[in-house]
């Protein structure tokens, strides 16, 4: 259990989190997100780059004060019940952030 005391939960070190994500989509980007679910902003390019943007402004405070940022997942609310309200296989989804998560490995912050 030696490897748990460097988690930020397990340190006295203070971390940068970021909130809000959805508020700031819909309210400050203009982004329809039915049933409060970012995640499926994974399925284009322009949703990824409005992702990057929130997490880079984060990123960027973190690394001027010098402390450690622990990120935000939008995949929370990737649930079996929001499948259906979202006309989307559980399938959809994993591909969406699948997606997600490939479009991600060329990015830099």
């Amino acid at each position: 259990m030696q490897h748990l005391r460097r988690l930020p939960h397990h340190t006295d070190r203070l971390y940068l989190t970021d909130g809000g994500i959805e508020t700031w989509l819909m309210y400050k980007e203009g982004y329809q997100l039915p049933h409060f679910c970012g995640f499926q902003l994974l399925d284009d390019a322009r949703g990824r780059e409005a992702l990057r943007k929130y997490y880079r402004e984060f990123a960027l405070i973190a690394k001027q004060q010098r402390t450690g940022y622990v990120f935000c997942s939008l995949t929370y609310r990737a649930s079996r019940s929001l499948h259906c309200k979202l006309n989307e296989t559980p399938s959809g989804v994993v591909s969406t952030i699948e997606a997600g998560e490939s479009g991600h490995e060329n990015q830099h912050a």
